[in-house]
């Protein structure tokens, strides 16, 4: 099967970004924000997997490196914190403009 799930895996990351956007507006009547964090490319088990299988992929990306994971605890602290409470139906990209934009 030609891209390896990668149309799947697309989908169910947009998925993501439109249920935290749907919940935001079902549950701001009580007061609860939904927000979701979109990573980029970290270091995980899958994104090992993928290396082993397609190579380094980060020869294409501006700055050619993989996140680690411990890079995205600012952003959740922000989400959890008092400083985001006026934001909800939000996703957070961390993803180091590795799509050269």
């Amino acid at each position: 099967m030609a891209g390896n799930g990668a149309a799947l895996y697309s989908i169910s990351k947009a998925e993501v970004v439109r249920m935290s956007e749907a919940l935001a507006v079902k549950w701001a009547k009580f007061n609860i924000n939904v927000n979701s964090i979109a990573p980029g490319a970290f270091s995980s088990e899958m994104m090992d997997g993928m290396l082993q299988r397609v190579g380094d992929i980060t020869k294409g990306f501006p700055r050619p490196r993989i996140g680690n994971p411990a890079q995205l605890d600012s952003t959740l602290l922000f989400l959890v914190s008092p400083s985001s409470d006026f934001g909800t139906g939000t996703c957070v990209r961390v993803d180091d403009v590795q799509d050269g934009r």
